[in-house]
């Protein structure tokens, strides 16, 4: 491997990891915003064992896909509504 240059399983624990980052930033403004700051980490918790990374592994949910995997759909809905504003958000910078 050349200096500089990172591996393939680099480069996905990187992506992997970015992810994850822009997945909690937006829990965690949603939980603030739902005055539920204090449960924040809980519901973190709740989306990792559920293998939900990314946004868009949040973004497919159905109340139907959300329930076999105890994830509470108040806080599932929720967050999808600030996702979707969050998106248009980005796309006005």
């Amino acid at each position: 491997l050349t200096p500089g240059l990172m591996s393939a399983q680099e480069y996905e624990q990187q992506d992997m990891d970015r992810k994850k980052a822009q997945l909690s930033a937006v829990v965690v403004e949603t939980m603030n915003y739902l005055g539920m700051a204090q449960h924040t980490e809980r519901f973190l918790m709740l989306l990792t064992r559920s293998n939900m990374y990314s946004i868009y592994d949040v973004e497919v949910l159905t109340k139907d896909t959300a329930a076999p995997l105890q994830l509470p759909w108040e806080l599932v809905s929720a967050l999808q509504r600030r996702l979707r504003v969050w998106k248009l958000e980005m796309v006005d910078d």
